[in-house]
């Protein structure tokens, strides 16, 4: 068999490449001609940007997101270049949809066989004004957020966004945020916010109020996400109700809290890390330090791990193993650090078959948490029988069986001896089964019946039938 690879007419050239656009789009992994569109060499000679009113030119001028299709050699590399550099343009924020269109050149090639092309993109502009009402979970609560937003609205894809938001828990935030893309290949982002939060604790009693601003720098690399942010917090810490514990009134006052905290994370999962029980892996690992030379009144670093494994068994089954880990250090041997800074375990998010923020120490049905933690899940996951819904609706719901494992400590020291034996010293373990609803891909929603085990003093159980919203589970 002889496969014709030339294109004796500029014309059958464009259409060629125009029509290998719209077959690799709509049929990536399975092209016959692959042979055919490989051959031919082309050369792109100018990159046109078309529709451009708000945004300036000068803005993609030097901009390596265009290497990769000035480097394409052949029809196929130019296809798939192509594809690659429309759906990065519709990433930054600035563009709603692009066209992407190939053009005979007037620029004459230096080598005969070769063909040069111009590579035309129609850009059409987001909307400058933009509003949205989302839904959120947090841990056991809801929240509904309002944002207002601006885009690009000088030109070089800034972004303003003022946002409003309120849970079921009386939480509510007022932020307000600027953020830029910047680097040359429109990967690294920038985001400056303003905010003012009133977050009550109902689980230790006591009420905060914070006013301050965050700056932060993130990018992504492969399915790696790293991000570094610098926070400048002041907090109002002051307890309602006389009931709460004196330990926690300690806390009470204004204080400021200056932090750096960089966060790596991965995940190998389709939808949101924490909600979504798509095959793959999930990692997260943060480290926060506080005070020393940052200044602020709050001194303490603070280390923190989320792991989770999800495996495919059958069509019709799935295996979750979960591993999470934390730990605080205070920097200041005179000033411990605020409860607000410490770790809560327990709940239908955490370890469930307990209350709440339940394992640990409890005073006047305050949790107290800990310095440090460690706390693990295994789960099996199970289709529904005779598959309701099948296709549609039905798939959100997943039976499961799992047991959880956990423990909290007020102070934990690594170079002990005996580390490991008080890390597993006294652990609570909860079985149980329930299902498991993953509501519209944002939040995971359970009902459990809840076996706890080793209880330990001062420890709120929650035998039984258990309700939980969440955002992460274990």
């Amino acid at each position: 068999m002889t496969v014709d690879c030339g294109c004796t007419n500029e014309d059958d050239l464009v259409k060629l490449v125009n029509e290998s656009i719209d077959r690799i789009s709509k049929a990536p992994e399975g092209d016959n001609l692959a042979q055919t569109l490989s051959c031919q060499k082309i050369r792109v000679a100018k990159v046109h940007l078309d529709g451009l009113n708000k945004t300036k030119k000068t803005h993609f001028n030097d901009r390596s997101i265009f290497d990769g299709i000035l480097k394409a050699d052949s029809v196929q590399s130019l296809a798939e270049e192509s594809l690659t550099l429309r759906e990065k343009l519709k990433s930054i924020g600035v563009f709603k949809d692009v066209a992407l269109t190939v053009d005979a050149s007037s620029v004459q090639p230096l080598l005969p066989e070769v063909k040069c092309v111009d590579l035309v993109l129609d850009c059409k502009e987001t909307r400058m004004l933009k509003a949205s009402v989302n839904v959120m979970a947090g841990s056991n609560e809801f929240s509904g957020q309002t944002v207002l937003k601006l885009a690009n609205v000088f030109g070089r894809g800034e972004g303003l966004s003022f946002g409003h938001s309120r849970s079921t828990a009386n939480i509510g935030c007022y932020s307000f945020d600027i953020t830029k893309l910047l680097s040359h290949d429109f990967n690294t982002a920038f985001k400056w916010s303003f905010l003012k939060s009133h977050e009550p604790s109902y689980i230790s009693n006591y009420d905060l109020k914070n006013c301050g601003f965050l700056a932060e720098v993130s990018r992504p690399h492969n399915k790696w996400r790293s991000t570094l942010r610098y926070g400048g917090i002041w907090r109002n810490f002051y307890c309602p109700s006389w009931e709460t514990p004196f330990d926690i009134r300690l806390n009470s006052g204004h204080s400021l809290i200056s932090s750096l905290l960089y966060t790596l994370a991965y995940n190998s999962r389709q939808g949101a890390a924490g909600t979504s029980i798509s095959p793959g892996m999930s990692l997260e690992n943060k480290i926060e330090l506080a005070g020393m030379v940052l200044g602020g009144e709050h001194n303490f670093m603070k280390v923190e791990t989320k792991f989770k494994k999800i495996a495919s068994l059958t069509s019709w089954a799935r295996l979750s193993l979960s591993l999470n880990a934390g730990h605080l250090v205070s920097l200041d041997a005179t000033d411990p650090p605020s409860i607000v800074d410490r770790f809560f375990l327990g709940g239908p998010g955490s370890v469930r078959g307990f209350m709440m923020g339940g394992l640990g120490p409890h005073r006047n049905n305050c949790a107290f948490g800990g310095a440090s933690y460690w706390s693990s899940g295994i789960s099996l996951f199970t289709r529904l029988p005779f598959r309701p819904a099948k296709g549609s609706f039905g798939d959100q719901f997943w039976l499961h069986a799992f047991v959880n494992a956990g423990n909290l400590f007020e102070k934990l020291d690594v170079t002990e001896p005996d580390f490991v034996q008080k890390l597993c010293g006294n652990m609570r373990y909860t079985v149980g089964a329930g299902i498991h609803w993953r509501f519209m891909n944002f939040a995971s929603i359970e009902l459990n019946y809840c076996i706890p085990k080793s209880v330990q003093p001062g420890d709120r159980a929650n035998p039984g039938v258990q309700l939980g919203v969440s955002l992460d589970v274990l």
